[in-house]
């Protein structure tokens, strides 16, 4: 059976409705393999682009009603309980606030509301809460803000970084000049905060800051300095060395932990990459070679076996929604069959977790509620994709 992607669109976007005539909004998930219950934000931030998609191509005003409630309810008390930061999920010794990347998934859906519904008063308040974030400027990061205020720690997960930086280059008031300045400085520092294996593959944790806390955590003793060593030679190299002594089975655990999560968290960076490629195209970090590295390894068949079997992937990351938009936005220029690769991307995921009979993707992963979400993902790509990118279910 084959199916046009504007109508699977048509088709998630009726089951969408009918879960906000039951809950005027759409329920949160559990974060994937992380099993961390959420709070709807998440997922309704998601869902107010996917409305904004199908109301774009088809008009009818059945969607803008639905963009409109989801959006109410974020900028609500419930989802936003002491007028700080966003509140996203519930769980025993984690912030409540997801980090910075709770928030950029937030500013994502209310910049799109403000755009769709023409009111700025949802984009307003997404720069709000940017603003509350503390940025260093030495390092070019920003600080976590828990829901009632409270300022946290620099986030550790470059990813959250980077798609803090992304999301909120999407706010149109973000045209400010000091905000631009805070985008462009972290720009400009991701070659310090960014690690990259010698196949390409972005490293999950910001470097420094996981040699320091794995320092800090065991107070210097023999192991961790051997660990640090270890790593260090593994970054460099990108496999697992003999070199300063045997690896321990704690030290070879640990760091193939973090590759393992970076393989599926890898084309979640490139995604928010892309989205500030195309509001910063002039900016010098993407004329440097390790960036054409990174997207090199996309494309290899390394990546596509890497990520097979991996639980942060196709159930959870969705290298299907989103290598297209990466595709379109960094290779547009050398690769003229950008729909077939899309197309092709596009199929694997559908292959892999798509519920025909239900329109739902629940097949082979732990949170389809939040799979399904990030179908907003793909909304990025041209609307002319969406008549013409054939599934084959």
């Amino acid at each position: 059976m084959q199916i046009k992607l504007i109508e699977i669109l048509e088709n998630l976007a009726k089951e969408g409705q009918e879960i906000i005539k039951k809950y005027n909004k759409i329920p949160g998930g559990k974060n994937g393999p992380y099993n961390d219950l959420e709070t709807p934000v998440r997922n309704s931030a998601h869902w107010i682009i996917i409305f904004s998609k199908i109301y774009k191509l088809n008009q009818e005003k059945k969607y803008l009603d639905s963009v409109y409630k989801l959006a109410e309810y974020i900028i609500s008390k419930e989802a936003r309980p002491y007028g700080y930061t966003f509140f996203h999920r519930n769980k025993k010794r984690k912030d409540k606030c997801n980090g910075l990347i709770g928030q950029a998934w937030t500013f994502e859906g209310l910049v799109k509301a403000s755009e769709i519904l023409q009111d700025k008063k949802y984009s307003k308040i997404a720069l709000e809460v940017f603003n509350l974030h503390p940025f260093n400027e030495k390092y070019g990061l920003w600080n976590r803000v828990e829901i009632d205020g409270k300022i946290f720690s620099l986030d550790e997960t470059f990813n959250h970084q980077l798609w803090f930086a992304s999301s909120a280059s999407l706010i149109e008031e973000s045209k400010d000049e000091q905000i631009n300045q805070k985008l462009n400085f972290f720009l400009d520092h991701v070659k310090n905060n960014l690690t990259i294996l010698n196949n390409g593959l972005v490293f999950h944790k910001i470097k420094w800051i996981w040699r320091r806390n794995l320092i800090r955590s065991y107070f210097f003793n023999a192991i961790i300095k051997r660990t640090y060593q270890n790593f260090k030679t593994f970054l460099r190299d990108g496999k697992l060395t003999f070199k300063y002594s045997k690896i321990t089975d704690f030290e070879k655990e640990r760091i193939e932990k973090e590759v393992y999560r970076s393989i599926g968290y890898h084309c979640f960076n490139l995604y928010a990459f892309a989205i500030l490629k195309n509001k910063f195209p002039k900016h010098k970090l993407w004329r440097e070679q390790f960036f054409d590295k990174i997207i090199s390894y996309i494309i290899k068949d390394e990546y596509f076996i890497d990520l097979e079997n991996n639980e942060y992937g196709f159930p959870y990351n969705a290298p299907g929604f989103e290598i297209p938009f990466i595709l379109f936005s960094f290779l547009k220029e050398k690769n003229e069959d950008l729909l077939k690769q899309s197309e092709k991307w596009l199929n694997i995921q559908f292959k892999k977790t798509y519920n025909i009979e239900k329109k739902w993707f629940d097949k082979n992963n732990l949170d389809p509620l939040t799979l399904t979400s990030r179908f907003y993902e793909i909304t990025r790509l041209p609307d002319s994709f969406f008549n013409e990118i054939i599934i084959k279910i």
